[in-house]
């Protein structure tokens, strides 16, 4: 199993640094596979296609800037205080990301947006460190009730690549 797992980062480095260098659309499991110094069928039995591949980059990715986002905004209590905070946070460690250029490059932003604002993307990833901040304005009153924890996350995400897809002013 750990070499499963050795493997499977092994190729994730390759598809990012292929993905990096020719684009998204341009690379192939060929490309990977070579940067990986293994065959083309070892990237099959790890990853089903290219947009698996690059879906796991993303995720890889988010994830490291996400376990930051947690560290950073632990002292944050109120929501507005917590929101401000995370956005400048996601929107400096992004930018500074090897990952971003390509995230929002032409050949990839549909799919970058698609996979970003998958329900399973949020709920995995962002509602469990923003669960406790709505949780805590619920009962503040500072958010109204029928608003959902997953509609914030939502909110956020969106928000987040809103300001990530703006050139630098």
């Amino acid at each position: 199993e750990e070499e499963a797992l050795s493997m499977g980062t092994r190729l994730l480095d390759a598809a990012e640094t292929c993905f990096i260098r020719y684009g998204v659309a341009k690379t192939t499991m060929e490309d990977i596979a070579r940067a990986a110094g293994v065959a083309r069928i070892t990237v099959y039995r790890h990853y089903k296609n290219r947009d698996d591949l690059y879906s796991r980059v993303l995720v890889r990715d988010a994830s490291r800037v996400l376990a930051g986002l947690k560290a950073h905004v632990a002292s944050f209590h109120g929501l507005n205080d917590w929101l401000v905070e995370a956005l400048a946070f996601v929107f400096h460690e992004s930018r500074s990301s090897r990952v971003y250029p390509m995230l929002f490059s032409p050949d990839a932003v549909e799919q970058t947006w698609r996979l970003s604002i998958s329900p399973e993307i949020i709920l995995e990833h962002v509602l469990p460190i923003l669960e406790p901040v709505v949780a805590q304005a619920w009962a503040s009153a500072a958010v109204a009730p029928d608003i959902t924890a997953e509609e914030l996350a939502e909110w956020f995400v969106r928000i987040s690549l809103s300001f990530l897809t703006l050139p630098s002013v």
